[in-house]
């Protein structure tokens, strides 16, 4: 599964025929789960393509079968596992024994703010809290900053990011003279502060520190009647963030964690048409000031599949069961059938986590890149045989097709 860090399936597949005569030994009893939960595990990865066959067994007993649910959305597919985790723990199970996965760090943000909403303290395995991650804060500073020119600290953040060659000798020069004249930091690097001489810069870093300014003061004008993430596409268009970290190594993690907050602040906007930018920004703070970060025992896991190798639960809850979520749309996009087998591999590994109880869920429209998309349900869940799994909500009575033509879209800032 980790074919993105340059592992190659070949040098196990391949060993026989480098290794002529040598036994090839398959383990195939399981020590952890239930009989009905292997028997989704085996009929996923049945369909690969390059993989020495074998039949995991258990003397554990059948168990429960693997459930699959289908929601509208991603809001009502949060909200269903945390009332689900939240069930659980009232009758009795230990929260340590329970585990939320998802395919890619940016599905993290509706189940957050669920398990938050149900009083469900949760540590983040593998992974930084949404709010948490420097991309979604760099982006909230700069919203702050424009709806608060006065916040210091937001323009401390964002004063040289993306980096505009203002450095730390310069931004102390500009903290002290607007500590010694009583005005903010954003006011220290406009135009009519006269700060060039009083604060000791030079005339190109006075032109550098003028520009920052005049970038902010034109966000401000032309974001007046915007829709909030069209106000939060405008700043990642004009500060040109997201070419700025593109090019970092997990870079494309970091513009889906961008597009899922510009997603966030589309459904906020359209549920909430009367609030103002200012008011969602301050529940992101309500909702963050709060938060726990003891890694105690008492607290349920949020992580994506990756983080969960190795790792057992009594109880999986495994999320985000769509074309182009799981298996992400890259592999629908590749011409290289391995990206695919890569993905299978993926989800074998996140059933074969669950030691009692398996429940899979998928939504028929989900918030991504400020749009809904609307994909149907993954082709993994088609491969779940029906004597071990059954269906709820949307997915009962429905067998799923892997007939699915991806069309990625491919989001624009400057809207």
């Amino acid at each position: 599964i980790y074919g993105w860090g340059g592992a190659d399936v070949g040098q196990i597949i391949g060993f026989p025929d480098r290794h002529p005569g040598c036994a090839i030994i398959p383990l195939e009893q399981n020590y952890r789960s239930t009989t009905l939960i292997l028997d989704c595990a085996n009929a996923v990865i049945r369909g690969g393509m390059r993989r020495h066959d074998k039949q995991l067994w258990s003397d554990l007993g059948p168990g429960d079968p693997v459930e699959v649910h289908g929601f509208g959305d991603e809001r009502d597919e949060a909200r269903w596992a945390a009332m689900l985790a939240r069930s659980a723990i009232d009758e009795g199970e230990s929260p340590s024994e329970i585990a939320v996965f998802y395919r890619t760090h940016a599905q993290s943000r509706p189940l957050e703010e669920a398990m938050r909403l149900c009083g469900i303290r949760y540590r983040m395995l593998g992974g930084i809290r949404f709010y948490d991650r420097r991309e979604i804060k760099d982006l909230v500073a700069y919203l702050r900053l424009l709806t608060n020119p006065d916040s210091d600290l937001d323009c401390l953040r964002i004063i040289n990011v993306p980096a505009r060659r203002i450095g730390a000798k310069t931004i102390e020069r500009l903290s002290s003279w607007a500590l010694a004249n009583e005005c903010s930091l954003y006011t220290a690097c406009g135009p009519d502060s006269q700060h060039g001489g009083a604060a000791g810069l030079g005339k190109s870093t006075c032109r550098t520190v003028q520009s920052f300014w005049q970038l902010i003061e034109d966000l401000r004008k032309d974001s007046e009647g915007l829709a909030h993430d069209q106000v939060a596409a405008l700043v990642l268009g004009r500060t040109e963030y997201i070419e700025s970290i593109r090019e970092e190594q997990d870079g494309d993690v970091r513009v889906e964690n961008l597009g899922e907050f510009v997603g966030a602040l589309e459904q906020f906007s359209s549920e909430q048409p009367e609030a103002s930018l200012a008011e969602y920004l301050e529940q992101i703070s309500l909702a963050t000031s709060g938060d726990d970060e003891s890694q105690t025992d008492a607290a349920i896991t949020l992580m994506t599949i990756h983080s969960a190798k190795g790792l057992e639960f009594d109880r999986v809850i495994l999320t985000g069961m769509e074309e182009g979520v799981f298996p992400h749309m890259r592999a629908l996009d590749s011409d290289d059938p391995q990206a695919i087998e890569e993905e299978r591999r993926l989800a074998y590994v996140a059933v074969t986590r669950a030691r009692r109880k398996l429940t899979l869920s998928y939504v028929e429209r989900r918030f991504l890149w400020g749009g809904t998309q609307v994909r149907p349900p993954s082709r993994f869940l088609q491969a779940l045989p029906p004597e071990a799994s059954t269906r709820h909500g949307l997915a009962a009575g429905r067998r799923t097709s892997n007939s699915y033509t991806p069309k990625p879209r491919t989001p624009s800032w400057d809207d």
